[in-house]
């Protein structure tokens, strides 16, 4: 069996976990240790029982947490050498198992597919978890879908994906124009419509759950999420349409089975 969850996603921090089989993966670790620990025991475990951490790049939002992480347990750190270059972390050597863009890494009993994407970080990467003929692809933190990322969404059978901000309210926040147009660029963050055309674009009836993640405080809820992306799947004759959740800002969710 193959299970996801969020511990918790904004722009605040961002942490998600995968579990396959008995192996439980952290994919990034953006909250602090303390909130890491205590959404951990809300599954019944602990940082020392993780597998390992997967980092998708050095924003604070993503890595805030790691160090006090690896303070209280000494788990494997899969992450990007220019990653952690950009960080500026200094890590326990021992722990840090470098990869790369293109590898599929076999990690206990799963198979993870390491991939490229267009995001304003070193060297960006998402991450698809294959587990007992299942995957599970988390994608977020990116201003566009590329080849990559239809790629991964194609072979999904549940996903984790950005639906940050809602053009319209970017546009009348309280965001100064750089930011604007930062977050609405090519290397800055899908917008809902954008997260509504990749499903339409690239997925297929094997994709049955997604759970949409990194939604702006300031400009989406998670009700325009929804409705913008439930509308635009609904709108195709004969869709077979999986099921959308939202992740909190704070704390977890329950557990999403495969």
């Amino acid at each position: 069996m193959i299970e996801f969850y969020s511990l918790g996603s904004s722009s605040r921090g961002n942490a998600f976990l995968i579990r396959t089989g008995t192996d439980h993966w952290l994919i990034d670790a953006g909250l602090s240790a303390a909130e890491i620990t205590r959404e951990l025991h809300g599954y019944n475990l602990t940082p020392d029982r993780l597998a390992g951490i997967w980092i998708t790049h050095e924003h604070i939002d993503h890595v805030r947490g790691l160090g006090a992480l690896l303070r209280r347990a000494p788990v494997p750190v899969f992450i990007s050498p220019r990653c952690l270059a950009a960080s500026g972390m200094r890590l326990p050597r021992e722990l840090v198992i470098p990869i790369q863009a293109g590898e599929v890494v076999s990690a206990g009993a799963a198979e993870i597919r390491v991939r490229a994407k267009y995001h304003d970080a070193a060297d960006p990467l998402f991450f698809t978890f294959v587990y007992a003929q299942r995957a599970v692809s988390i994608i977020t933190d990116l201003g566009f879908a590329c080849d990559n990322v239809l790629a991964a969404v194609a072979e999904s059978d549940g996903l984790i994906l950005e639906a940050n901000h809602d053009p319209a309210m970017l546009i009348r926040g309280p965001y100064p124009l750089f930011l604007q147009r930062r977050v609405s660029g090519d290397h800055g963050h899908l917008s809902n419509y954008q997260a509504a055309d990749l499903l339409i674009r690239a997925a297929t009836p094997r994709l049955r759950h997604v759970l949409l993640a990194h939604i702006s405080r300031t400009n989406n809820t998670d009700a325009t999420a929804l409705k913008t992306i439930l509308d635009a799947l609904s709108a195709r004759p004969g869709a077979s349409l999986p099921r959308l959740y939202t992740a909190p800002h704070c704390g977890g969710t329950t557990p999403i089975k495969l």
